[in-house]
């Protein structure tokens, strides 16, 4: 049923490779492998200790499995479908606390552009699962 027309979960599907892929694969791996003079010049570090960082991006690429492996399943239990919208809402509330602190003045364009599609992502991702945890077929 995970590949028919008649798919009820497809557009969570989708919102939860996309969150898995972009968040979790991308901006992960980013924060996790990117060399420290690369993040200064994209805004992302200013120094001092650089492991939570690092630690941000190893729970990000684990929170991207999850995603990934939970769009995979035949049907997607309310546990996930929660799990994913506090995750998102999480994050883009941090996103959004840090916006308004001004804590985010400091990022080039390309810190700037990636703020925003991760902000969006989050909220997609955050807002996507809710429809499907008052139904019949999210047992």
């Amino acid at each position: 049923m995970a590949y028919t027309l008649t798919d009820y979960f497809r557009p969570l599907r989708l919102t939860l490779r996309i969150n898995g892929l972009g968040i979790g694969g991308a901006l992960g791996l980013c924060l996790l492998a990117t060399p420290k003079s690369t993040l200064a010049i994209w805004g992302l570090y200013s120094g001092g200790a650089i492991w939570p960082m690092r630690l941000a991006g190893a729970l990000l690429i684990s929170l991207g499995l999850v995603l990934l492996l939970a769009a995979s399943q035949t049907t997607i239990p309310w546990s996930v479908m929660l799990v994913t919208t506090v995750a998102n809402s999480l994050v883009a509330g941090v996103l959004l606390i840090a916006y308004f602190q001004q804590e985010l003045t400091g990022l080039s364009l390309v810190g700037r552009l990636l703020l925003i599609v991760v902000f969006i992502l989050c909220l997609v991702g955050a807002v996507t699962p809710l429809r499907y945890l008052r139904t019949d077929y999210a047992l």
